[in-house]
């Protein structure tokens, strides 16, 4: 997931992903890796992050291999604060990396 999240109707955004990840739940690999890349997200959009995350929380329970990148920019403190509040919301540890630049 890469750019600004701030849909007038994240809805039909963030539905489409939600059915694939719920299809691909059904049959899931040993090992899952969601990127998450926002330079900006709102509270609408940050719902659906939290249910996407929070759809991949019983497959680390269960012992498979996931994780969450969250990547932010390098000088955006305040977005990596609230990446770090997002993780305590959701109780799964991101791996929090700084890069220089988010498209």
């Amino acid at each position: 997931i890469t750019g600004k999240s701030y849909e007038d109707d994240v809805d039909n955004f963030y539905s489409p992903l939600l059915d694939w990840i719920d299809d691909f739940l059904k049959n899931p690999s040993n090992e899952i890796v969601l990127n998450i890349k926002l330079k900006y997200f709102n509270t609408s959009s940050s719902k659906y992050l939290f249910e996407i995350i929070s759809k991949l929380k019983p497959l680390k329970n269960k012992g498979l291999k996931t994780e969450i990148n969250w990547y932010y920019e390098e000088d955006d403190e305040q977005l990596r604060e609230e990446i770090i509040d997002f993780s305590s919301y959701v109780d799964m540890k991101f791996n929090i990396l700084p890069i220089p630049e988010i498209y």
